[in-house]
């Protein structure tokens, strides 16, 4: 039998050097150019899959197989696995007996059957070649020729891109009637779709029939079914670039079009074609694009044809393709153009446009573009209170059907980048319409305050928000480097005389453009009064610092007299009168007011300066004035925030300040029966009650422990020493013991020890813990051990030499101490092995900076720190803590530990579970994890020293062991290639 044109470990070096030239890491451009060469026919040949045919399963049937020129004689079970091969991946048998006979050399390494094996090296030798193709796509597009050498590879990439897409019509087939590469593309698309659904159907089908628990098909069909949507992804970037390059037709165009007709709900697989269509819209409908407004004319006729040919099932999706179209097809009236019919009637025909795009609006078109434009972001890291908004802005599109497969960076990029394009032709292209959604909003609600408002305009700042959100460069270019561009005079003019509906999206959109220092301080110049960019334009009420601070402080006053409302969560449509200052405008426009303080502050020393130094804003006062009183805890969790953005570069000054203030917040001096100044807190407040409070939840314990975290982390000038505390020596000393233990016994024995349990998202669970193990972790490092292990063992004095008063008060005071009195706390030993323990498949399949790694991560690095500092901890430190008749702190309770390695015989699942991990694929856990697997092993306590001539094998050397064995058969995904740009 014929060999496939490229093999498995061909293409991965190909992808490797590819992603190297994407980063500018690879040197070798004469290698990879043989590379690209040597697979333009596989390119070429990808889409092109042999189906079962009955010629093939004779020949496999004859016993006889053909490789590399010679014959082998093949077994029954190898005849059956290719038939199950051929007949799950609906291949030709041949082609399937080839990939069977490659893949049992990898399942006796991994573990599994040799047909998992087979259909794992069939998928990805498939993404792996479509990534190939869309890195080669994506470098030719985005290449800047600068030099002789980029523009040989330009043109040299160009030529494979041609030679790769080139498709020769069969025997069967004339060239006209030959498919091009796009709409091969296309029906691909079609393919996965069909294909995922018969992989539910089995899955449905067998839980149905109530068939025996199957871990092996279970984990098999949840592998096809990710790289099947991957591919699926891959292949709708593909498609946009290769419209963008001119190499598709109208009637591909048409094609994706019947497509997205067709589709009946709203989920990745829909998504997914969206960066295309707005890529065919650019090129078809828009003077940009390469097209003549003969052939947009014609289009645009087509496409607003009233038939039922015509009618979408998803009549959203219908809305915003339609508000898309026009938005960039309406650039050729914009200035004049050659070829324009006579005897038309442009100013009718302006007018038609903007019925139909108001009709589109009716229809959900800004619904729609907002929830793509949220959705296609990583939901793990989502704020709650931006989601919030979002949905309350939200009325005709529904939320994205769930999916653990997420959306990868560059589909991201991608859509945004499309995004970007709408945003900027519907702004200069169609002025009156945007200006027509201002005017009949405010003509709404000054004929009724009562009355349900259309809030598109609202809608659509969102959507820019979230275009330029984390595109510091994007943001730059489209607004502050352009001071007479059409989005900066967008944005005073929707700054002017605002609603609070949209002085609030106006905040989201502010913050998401201010993503970098060069932003963040144009944006903190825009709000300010005195602004050399405003000019006239300026003065016309647009939306400062002042008027921020007067809301801000106007209804921080107002809240401390209100109780606390019941419902956390938006509510649709607008408050009575009674209301109206509390839900849901006023608190969405104070949590936007707050949320653009934390983003300036947290980028922009000028910011951050101008606003915590300026005498009328008091703003660390304002905010501990709101966590004070009674307010849901989203907003709360805002003020948190805020206050740990002025940490950013952080200064010890700063710091002892807000140390200062946080420990009179918590002692009361804050509550609402004080003035507007910071008084002494009066003896009756006790700070853990005030703290429990807010200890529930998710997202006022999130917020406060990660303050926490920023106020505990070293200045940023701050030697390597480690010989200082990030706290003033007497802090608290006036009503309790010095120190932060209140806020140690909060973040990890109130929150991570106890609470844990009553937060039931997945993963805002996993958020927590990794906020509360980051702050234990942070405690732990700050600590220099080194330091007082050289004064234990040593006479010299070190106490004139380190920055506290003596090293018995660092030792003392230093959060290292009282974080490992509560590791011995049975709830946070719990607590510490329930975050390392996760189900391997799902650390395999999560992205390397997902909340469940990130968390992962940061559990198993706490777990090595602790076996490190240890020791030190309980020879050295405890027996000081206890000699100190004057530094009496309360007793940790329930200790039920005398030693953490009695913690790991209570949890002896970490042991295989990081033998699990190391078969994950992820670099950083694999070192992480077999760290810490040595650690665990060279401990006297858990692997105690065999006694001379014994010849027993200690039990917990078998767990190891038994840990290390299993996990070679668990991973379904490819270790990662070496780094071969360097060779």
């Amino acid at each position: 039998m014929a060999e496939q044109s490229s093999s498995l470990n061909e293409i991965q070096n190909l992808h490797s050097d590819l992603l190297a030239l994407s980063n500018s890491r690879l040197h070798n451009l004469e290698r990879l150019a043989i590379e690209l060469e040597a697979h333009i026919a596989a390119f070429r040949n990808l889409l092109d899959q042999k189906n079962r045919n009955e010629q093939s399963r004779k020949s496999i049937e004859t016993g006889k197989v053909q490789r590399d020129g010679q014959i082998y004689e093949i077994n029954d079970d190898f005849k059956h696995g290719t038939f199950q091969l051929a007949d799950e991946l609906n291949l030709d048998e041949v082609e399937a007996s080839q990939i069977f006979f490659d893949a049992q050399v990898e399942a006796d390494a991994t573990g599994h059957s040799i047909l998992s094996s087979s259909i794992i090296r069939f998928h990805q030798r498939r993404k792996l070649l479509l990534d190939c193709l869309r890195l080669t796509l994506q470098q030719n597009a985005e290449l800047e020729v600068n030099s002789e050498q980029e523009q040989e590879l330009k043109a040299f990439l160009g030529t494979i891109i041609t030679s790769a897409i080139r498709i020769q019509p069969s025997t069967t087939t004339t060239k006209s009637n030959t498919p091009n590469f796009v709409s091969k593309c296309i029906s691909a698309m079609g393919d996965i779709r069909q294909w995922l659904q018969k992989i539910s159907d089995k899955v449905s089908s067998a839980s149905v029939l109530g068939q025996p628990s199957q871990p092996d098909f279970l984990e098999i069909m949840e592998y096809q079914r990710h790289s099947l949507i991957k591919q699926h992804e891959l292949l709708g970037v593909i498609i946009l670039y290769l419209v963008k390059g001119n190499h598709s037709v109208v009637g591909d165009f048409e094609l994706l079009l019947g497509v997205l007709k067709k589709a009946d709900k709203y989920d990745n697989i829909l998504v997914h074609h969206f960066p295309a269509l707005a890529a065919y819209i650019w090129r078809f409908g828009s003077p940009e694009g390469g097209s003549t407004i003969q052939d947009a004319r014609a289009l645009d006729k087509k496409i607003n044809v009233k038939t039922d040919q015509n009618s979408w099932v998803l009549p959203y999706a219908h809305a915003a393709f339609r508000a898309w179209w026009l938005a960039e097809y309406s650039g050729w009236y914009v200035e004049h153009h050659d070829g324009l019919p006579h005897g038309i009637n442009l100013e009718e025909e302006a007018r038609q446009r903007s019925q139909q795009f108001n009709e589109a609006l009716k229809d959900g078109a800004f619904d729609f573009l907002l929830s793509l434009s949220a959705d296609v972001k990583a939901a793990s890291w989502s704020e709650p209170s931006r989601q919030g908004f979002r949905l309350w802005l939200q009325r005709k599109a529904p939320q994205l059907l769930s999916d653990s497969v997420s959306f990868s960076d560059f589909f991201e990029d991608q859509f945004m980048e499309q995004l970007q394009t709408f945003i900027d032709s519907f702004i200069t292209n169609l002025p009156d319409v945007l200006r027509r959604l201002r005017i009949d909003e405010d003509e709404q609600r000054q004929l009724s305050h009562e009355h349900e408002h259309d809030l598109d305009l609202e809608r659509f700042i969102v959507v820019i928000s979230y275009a330029f959100d984390g595109r510091p460069k994007a943001a730059l270019e489209g607004f502050w480097d352009v001071p007479d561009g059409a989005l900066i005079g967008f944005m005073y003019w929707a700054s002017r005389r605002a609603s609070t509906p949209l002085v609030s999206a106006f905040c989201e959109m502010l913050q998401a453009i201010s993503g970098d220092v060069e932003c963040a301080t144009a944006a903190h110049e825009f709000l300010l009064d005195e602004s050399p960019q405003a000019g006239k334009m300026k003065r016309a009420h647009a939306l400062t610092w002042n008027q921020i601070f007067k809301e801000l402080t106007f209804f921080t006053n107002k809240l401390r007299d209100q109780p606390v409302p019941q419902a956390q969560a938006y509510r649709h449509g607008k408050p009575n009168h009674d209301q109206a200052e509390l839900e849901p405008e006023s608190y969405i426009m104070l949590e936007s007011y707050l949320r653009l303080i934390s983003q300036l502050c947290s980028h922009s020393a000028v910011a951050r300066q101008f606003l915590m130094q300026h005498p009328s804003y008091q703003l660390t006062d304002l905010l501990f004035q709101l966590a004070a009183s009674s307010i849901p805890s989203r907003f709360r969790a805002c003020a948190f925030t805020a206050l740990r953005s002025l940490l950013s570069n952080k200064t010890k000054p700063a710091a002892e300040y807000l140390w200062t203030a946080l420990d009179v917040w918590i002692s009361g001096g804050y509550a609402h029966n004080t003035s507007t100044q910071r008084n002494t807190a009066p003896p009756s407040y006790a700070p853990d009650a005030i703290l429990r409070k807010f200890g529930a939840g998710f997202e006022e314990p999130d917020a406060f422990i990660m303050l926490l975290h920023a106020l505990v982390l070293p200045y940023e000038d701050d030697s390597a020493l480690r010989d200082g505390l990030p706290f003033p020596e007497l802090l608290g000393a006036s009503s309790r013991m010095p120190g932060i233990d209140p806020y140690v016994d909060f973040a990890v024995g109130q929150v991570f020890g106890s609470r844990m349990s009553e937060v039931m998202d997945p993963i805002q669970l996993r958020l927590l813990q990794l906020t509360c193990l980051t702050f234990i972790t942070t405690c732990l490092e700050t600590f220099n051990e080194d330091l007082v292990l050289f004064a234990n063992r040593s006479n010299v004095s070190v106490d004139t030499a380190i920055k506290t008063s003596d090293l018995q008060t660092y030792v003392l005071l230093h959060p290292f101490s009282r974080v490992m009195e509560w590791i011995y706390n049975s709830s946070v030993m719990d607590a510490i092995f329930a975050a390392i323990h996760q189900d391997v498949n799902e650390v395999a399949s999560a992205a390397p900076d997902s909340p469940s790694i990130m968390c992962l991560l940061q559990g198993i690095r706490a777990v090595t720190l602790i076996m490190d500092l240890q020791p030190t901890y309980r020879d050295i430190v405890r027996p000081l803590i206890k000699r100190q008749a004057s530094h009496r702190r309360s007793p940790v309770p329930n200790a039920a530990y005398a030693s953490f390695e009695d913690g790991v015989l209570n949890h002896l699942t970490i042991v295989p579970d990081l033998g699990l991990y190391c078969s994950s694929g992820n670099p950083e856990l694999v070192i992480a994890s077999l760290k810490l697997l040595e650690k665990l092993s060279a401990s006297p306590r858990l692997a105690p020293a065999p006694k001379a001539g014994s010849r027993r094998i200690d039990r917990n050397k078998s767990n190891c062991c038994l840990g290390g064995k299993q996990c070679s058969g668990s991973n379904l995904t490819l270790t990662p290639t070496r780094d071969r740009s360097q060779d």
